[in-house]
């Protein structure tokens, strides 16, 4: 765990406060855990010992993979693994913390060749699922996958192929076809769930996955693919053009401001004529 700064416009930034409070919480406490290229070991049992180590178990472990969902979704965390290794990285390191004097690189960034995107990949830890406990149907708890990875913290390697590679090696994909565009169906889909996304959008998207190298290139459903990108861009502009706290409160000063002054104005009336208004 390192020492990080949160600068002040961070809470009144459009892409923070439109997440849960959980969420914004885990964001920060993701920024002490990852070394300081930004980059940390994405188990969410290592989160949890390292952020909240008196949570309750089940619960704290749950919060902590569906906020990493939502950060991935929101483009501020990139999940990817490497030789069967989960990471996670913080988009935009370089903004949010300034490093005099960065140690050295710990962990692989999702810029390596090696790297597989969180969506051709499962974590060993996304095979946990809700079991009875001793005390029946009195509570649940979360059982481990059977066969615990036998890597060390300093090796990439197992002694066996794990379910997630034969997986990653089954969705590898394909790059985007040349000038792909949305069939009619999804065109149609585009203007009734994302009616704010305009035409433009979709050079952007081109442009975009052309332009990525390596195994994050290549996707198994173009069309999911493009609907993600479409709901993330419906949502920006939702919350561009919502006014934001900042606004908001501006506006309630103002207000409140030129109560004062007519106020002011109606006591000095008073004093001077003995009326009203």
């Amino acid at each position: 765990m390192r020492i990080r700064t949160i600068k002040p416009e961070f809470w009144t930034s459009p892409d923070i406060s439109s997440l849960p409070i959980e969420d914004r919480l885990l964001f920060i406490g993701l920024w002490s855990y990852v070394d300081d290229n930004g980059v940390g070991r994405g188990e969410e049992q290592l989160i949890q010992a390292s952020l909240f180590p008196l949570d309750e178990f089940t619960e704290s472990f749950r919060r902590i993979h569906e906020g990493l969902m939502r950060l991935s979704e929101r483009k501020l965390v990139t999940l990817y693994s490497v030789e069967n290794r989960p990471y996670l990285f913080i988009n935009a390191w370089e903004k949010h913390q300034k490093i005099g004097h960065p140690t050295k690189p710990r962990f692989p960034r999702p810029d390596n060749e090696k790297a597989v995107p969180h969506e051709d990949y499962m974590s060993p830890h996304e095979n946990y699922t809700l079991g009875t406990g001793e005390q029946g149907n009195r509570g649940t708890e979360l059982l481990p996958p059977v066969g615990p990875p036998t890597e060390t913290d300093d090796e990439h390697t197992t002694n066996a192929p794990s379910a997630s590679r034969k997986r990653s090696a089954k969705t590898t994909g394909t790059r985007l076809p040349e000038n792909w565009t949305p069939s009619p169906d999804l065109e149609a889909w585009t203007a009734n769930n994302c009616p704010l996304v305009p035409r433009a959008e979709l050079d952007k998207f081109r442009d975009y996955w052309t332009s990525v190298a390596g195994a994050r290139g290549r996707k198994a459903d173009w069309d999911a693919t493009w609907r993600n990108w479409a709901r993330r861009t419906q949502e920006d502009l939702e919350r561009k053009t919502a006014p934001n706290q900042t606004q908001v409160l501006t506006e309630m000063r103002n207000r409140a401001h030129a109560a004062t002054i007519q106020q002011q104005g109606n006591a000095l009336r008073l004093i001077e004529t003995g009326e009203t208004p």
